[in-house]
C-alpha cells in the first residue's frame, strides 16, 4: 500500500512503491498471463507482492486505510468544532508535531475517497465500530484505573515496531 495525501503531477514519487506491498485480488475468472505480467510489474517498480481475496481485501484496507482516513477528518474536525464552540483557536495555535503526524492525510481530496466511502461502506462501518469499541475501553481505564494504560501503551509500542 501506497499513496500520498497530494495529489497532481507535481507530486510525483518515483519510488512510490518501493518496498510497499502491492495488493492483487486475483478470482477464479482472472486472466493467468495478465496476473504473470502485472506480478512482473510489481518486481520491477520494487514493490513487495501481497495477494488476498477480494472480500478480505476490502475489510482489511478498511482497517488499516479507510479507519485512519476517517479518523483523521474526525479528529481535525472535532478540534476545529472545540475551537468554534469556545471562539478559541489557541486549539489550532498549539498544534505540534504529533496532530500533524496523525492528521496529515486528513489533506487528501475528497475526490480520492468519495467512491472508497461508498464501495466499501459496510466494512468501514465496522471498523468504526470496532474502533469505537476500544476507545471504550481506554476511556474506562482512563476513568477507573489510570496505571493500567501504561499496558496499552507498552503494547501499542511494541506492535509498531
Amino acid at each position: 500500500m501506497a499513496g500520498s495525501e497530494e495529489c497532481g503531477i507535481e507530486s510525483v514519487d518515483p519510488y512510490l512503491f518501493h518496498n510497499k506491498n502491492y495488493i492483487l485480488t486475483p478470482t477464479h475468472k482472472s486472466n493467468l498471463v495478465a496476473l504473470k505480467k502485472v506480478s512482473l510489474l510489481i518486481k520491477i517498480i520494487g514493490a513487495k507482492k501481497l495477494i488476498l481475496d477480494p472480500l478480505e481485501h476490502d475489510r482489511i484496507v478498511s482497517a488499516v486505510s479507510h479507519l485512519p482516513q476517517v479518523m483523521a477528518v474526525s479528529l481535525i474536525n472535532a478540534i476545529a468544532e472545540l475551537a468554534l464552540r469556545g471562539n478559541n483557536n489557541n486549539y489550532f495555535k498549539a498544534i505540534g508535531k504529533g496532530f500533524k503526524d496523525m492528521t496529515r492525510i486528513a489533506s487528501s481530496p475528497y475526490k480520492m475517497w468519495e467512491d472508497i466511502c461508498e464501495t466499501n461502506q459496510e466494512n468501514i462501518l465496522e471498523m468504526i465500530k470496532e474502533f469505537r469499541n476500544y476507545l471504550e475501553v481506554i476511556e474506562d481505564k482512563l476513568k477507573n484505573d489510570p496505571s493500567s494504560l501504561k499496558e496499552e501503551f507498552q503494547k501499542a509500542s511494541k506492535l509498531r515496531e
